[in-house]
């Protein structure tokens, strides 16, 4: 029996398997204490269900499901300059992190450092031999395996028509109502028989994919996390730096605008004045100015807060 522990983060999911109950929360207590000072608290919902809080108020579902060693499997894919190599599947994890480093290793002279072994990711980048390299690893859940009509005779699909009878033979004797068996297996059974007999047989055992999950082990992501921000964030601001950049430009354009619309309206107002009216006369063009004038520190408090405006906008 394997415990697979499932790691609800919204975008993605995330599974480790465990070989006893124990083992899988011992690795949820693990990777609470490894968030630190970034969880706000972690409670059980049920025996096998539990929820994490993290300090920004992030939810996260953790379970823990059982399922027979036969249907989880690990899942290898292998992608090179954006075409798809090959995909090799693996009955344990550390298996299929000893092929990728393997791989890497003959292919590219590249070592994998423990990080990208715990997340599961393996990248190669060489602009130089114009080479790009993405290995994932995923943890695979598998459904109920569909019996072939070979299978229900316990014979290969190679079989010959006399091999084919000798079986069919064997098992009707076998399983014959008259013999006290069981009718529906030996309807299955003469089924499957006539089926091979005929041609339309199925000759390979079938097993639906149920689920498939990325593969990283969430001690490393929350060891990793203050770090992970960090990396987050640097990427983020760059990403930004060219929206920011036309946000200041934008600003300073409003600033010289403001001080041209205030300029104006002074300029208008001066020029307004008459000298035949007692003491003079002016026609204040307030609204321009004050227009200029509210542009221009606004101008002025976006060209210095670019972000504000970004925020305005959500």
């Amino acid at each position: 029996m394997k415990y697979v522990v499932v790691y609800d983060l919204n975008s993605t999911k995330s599974a480790f398997s465990f070989d006893t109950h124990d083992d899988a929360v011992e690795y949820i207590n693990t990777c609470s204490r490894y968030a630190g000072d970034n969880m706000r608290e972690l409670v059980s919902i049920s025996h096998n269900t539990y929820k994490m809080t993290l300090e920004n108020g992030k939810e996260i579902i953790v379970s823990i499901i059982e399922y027979p060693d036969c249907k989880v499997r690990f899942d290898l894919s292998y992608d090179k300059n954006n075409r798809h190599i090959e995909t090799r599947r693996f009955t344990k994890r550390y298996l299929a992190v000893n092929y990728a480093n393997k791989l890497l290793d003959e292919k590219f002279g590249f070592d994998a450092d423990a990080t990208e072994d715990e997340f599961g990711e393996w990248t190669v980048d060489d602009p130089e031999k114009n080479i790009k390299a993405h290995l994932g690893l995923k943890l695979v859940i598998l459904g109920d395996k569909e019996t072939s009509d070979y299978d229900v005779l316990g014979i290969s699909s190679s079989a010959s028509t006399e091999e084919v009878k000798q079986a069919y033979r064997k098992m009707a004797i076998k399983y014959h109502p008259d013999k006290g068996g069981d009718p529906k297996k030996f309807q299955k059974i003469h089924d499957a028989y006539e089926k091979i007999m005929d041609g339309t047989a199925s000759k390979a055992s079938k097993q639906e994919l149920l689920e498939s999950f990325e593969c990283m082990d969430m001690r490393c992501f929350f060891k990793n996390f203050e770090d992970l921000k960090k990396n987050m964030k640097a990427e983020m601001d760059i990403a930004m730096q060219p929206i920011l950049s036309q946000i200041r430009a934008k600003a300073a354009g409003l600033i010289i605008r403001g001080i041209l619309e205030a300029a104006i309206g002074g300029g208008l107002t001066a020029a307004s004045y008459s000298g035949t009216s007692p003491g003079g006369k002016f026609t204040i063009f307030s609204g321009l100015i004050i227009i200029g004038i509210w542009n221009f520190f606004k101008g002025l408090y976006y060209l210095a807060n670019p972000k504000a405006l970004l925020e305005k906008a959500k």
